[in-house]
């Protein structure tokens, strides 16, 4: 992986400024807050604003802006800076130069169907990550926050009574959460004698313990995320600190082979339970090997090879 900060000077870039959404009030606020803490580890020049019309004075020419649609409405969008806009619509870009920002989506089947010209051999891309060059648009997961340094150790859980689940439970209108695949898991887990628990709002210092000493620690998807292949951050995470990467979803694995995953569930928890302590530890470190093509880090990387690759061809 390429120097952060070599990027940094060959995208004419001063700093990472991420744009909004400072407090834990959305769930967003938690990919900020990796992109933030990452850069602040590496020793990159950042800061992290609010979306306030005041904060827009506090920018410095040739800043690299890094927001999403919820986030944006106070930002005054020129072209004396660089932008990642996720999510962002197309209204606010009609604008601005095409040599003066990128957008960036999550990693789904559907963007597939629009890789007729992805350049990331070019580009030299981090991980399982794409770049549409007819509209500038970066795709990729979101992965995980920890740098490679920071993986834990493999462990196995022998005493499989309590599963930790971290995050939300939810749904929507369109049926795009999670909260029926949790609840069959609920029943499913109580049948194998294994107490399911929500967490919620805790440090990563604590997020770390709950996943380390979870039963299974599996990332249970609903049917939305399962068949769309959204891959979520929490299987990452699971895997940066020393747990195996499991999902109910082939669409995840068809993105990441090196997942372990089952459509049922009932299934996904029985393959985890029946192995073997060192088949378990063995798969978790090559899980590891790969993961650090997915972390925040190389997400980065990838967003100034992309805005390098605008600054070149536009």
């Amino acid at each position: 992986m390429q120097d952060l900060s070599f990027l940094l000077r060959a995208a004419g870039v001063k700093r990472f400024v991420i744009w909004g959404i400072t407090k834990p009030n959305h769930s967003h606020f938690f990919i900020h807050s990796g992109f933030y803490e990452t850069l602040k580890k590496l020793d990159i020049s950042v800061v992290w604003f609010e979306n306030t019309i005041a904060n827009n004075v506090n920018l410095i020419k040739d800043d690299f802006i890094i927001t999403a649609d919820i986030s944006v409405s106070n930002l005054q969008i020129t072209e004396a800076f660089n932008y990642c806009f996720h999510n962002v619509p197309s209204s606010l870009t009609e604008n601005l130069s095409k040599n003066k920002y990128i957008k960036l989506q999550v990693l789904t089947n559907d963007a597939y169907s629009r890789f007729g010209d992805f350049s990331n051999k070019k580009l030299n891309l981090e991980g399982a990550s794409y770049f549409t060059k007819h509209d500038s648009t970066l795709y990729q997961s979101w992965g995980t926050p920890s740098i490679a340094s920071e993986f834990s150790v493999p462990k196995y859980v022998s005493y499989k009574k309590r599963e930790f689940f971290i995050g939300s439970i939810w749904n929507s209108q369109s049926n795009q959460g999670n909260m029926d695949a949790i609840q069959i898991y609920k029943r499913l887990l109580k049948d194998f004698g294994i107490t399911f628990s929500q967490i919620r709002g805790c440090s990563e210092f604590f997020n770390r313990v709950y996943i380390r000493n979870s039963a299974i620690a599996a990332s249970v998807v609903g049917d939305w995320q399962r068949v769309n292949g959204y891959t979520p951050c929490r299987v990452f995470k699971a895997i940066a600190c020393g747990r195996l990467g499991i999902i109910n979803s082939h669409s995840s694995v068809n993105q990441y082979p090196w997942l372990v995953g089952n459509e049922t569930i009932n299934e996904l928890i029985e393959n985890v339970l029946s192995m073997s302590e060192t088949m378990y530890l063995n798969l978790v470190k090559d899980q590891q090997g790969f993961l650090v093509n997915e972390t925040y880090q190389c997400k980065l990387s990838n967003m100034l090879k992309a805005l390098i690759y605008v600054k070149d061809n536009n």
